[in-house]
């Protein structure tokens, strides 16, 4: 039984050693989360063409680059910079 949990311990310390992925895309969910607004608001960047989104396997999702695009005021006119 000893060697079962060495085992298992070990297993455990290789998955903590993995450096964490970092996030190309959120959901429309997260995104609404992150943003604030809401559901609908995200949808409706969506949908005018102010957030860019991409269909993944029947989910829509928005690259990171695309929130940083939205929320940074030298390419976006619309955001205003806070002093």
């Amino acid at each position: 039984m000893a060697e079962q949990h060495t085992s298992i311990t070990k297993v455990t310390r290789q998955a903590r050693a993995k450096p964490p992925v970092a996030r190309r895309a959120h959901t429309v969910n997260e995104v609404a989360e992150i943003l604030g607004p809401g559901i609908r608001t995200a949808w409706a960047l969506i949908e005018r063409g102010e957030l860019r989104a991409v269909k993944v396997g029947g989910r829509t999702l928005i690259p990171v680059t695309e929130l940083d695009r939205l929320l940074d005021p030298e390419r976006n006119p619309r955001v205003a910079r806070v002093a």
